[in-house]
């Protein structure tokens, strides 16, 4: 085993920082990724997206709010994805929490990806200085063209094409 050094923009350039921070990890370690949504049959549609196309994910899901806050603080992550509309705060909400945590522990935050069924939540998304949106129902061409590419900024993973079926 070996460790590189990864660079990844702070989250907190939102606020107006534009640190960078170095963060050191196996290269053995799998890409991890919080997905937040309150329907569990998205949860889980999402989830199993992911990994078919991202080799060596790690997931772990939220179904509201406060259980991803206690995820945050307990796991690090390399991505969250974030439903816009959860049962007892928005999105929007939920990452203007985590970032003023981080900003009074003076930790750094993974990027944030919107999703929202909603097509004007990009607005707010965008306003607040998240990553990117993606609209939902999220096709499968959005994990290849967004959320792979943006895991490779960092360096943690690679995008591999599933195999679906295959002749014998």
């Amino acid at each position: 085993y070996y460790t590189r050094a990864i660079y990844y923009y702070d989250s907190l350039r939102g606020l107006g920082t534009a640190a960078r921070t170095l963060r050191t990890r196996r290269s053995v370690m799998p890409a991890s990724i919080l997905v937040v949504d309150d329907h569990p049959l998205y949860l889980n549609t999402v989830s199993q997206m992911l990994e078919m196309y991202i080799p060596q994910v790690s997931i772990r899901r939220a179904t509201n709010g406060s259980t991803a806050l206690q995820l945050v603080q307990e796991h690090a992550f390399d991505l969250l994805l974030l439903d816009y509309q959860l049962q007892t705060m928005t999105g929007t909400d939920l990452v203007r929490q985590l970032r003023a945590r981080a900003a009074r522990a003076g930790r750094p935050l993974p990027p944030f990806i919107i999703m929202s069924s909603q097509p004007d939540v990009a607005l707010f998304a965008r306003a607040l200085g998240v990553e990117a949106f993606l609209p939902k129902p999220m096709a499968e061409e959005q994990i290849t063209t967004t959320i792979v590419p943006l895991l490779n900024r960092m360096g943690v993973a690679t995008a591999r094409r599933p195999l679906l079926w295959s002749i014998r």
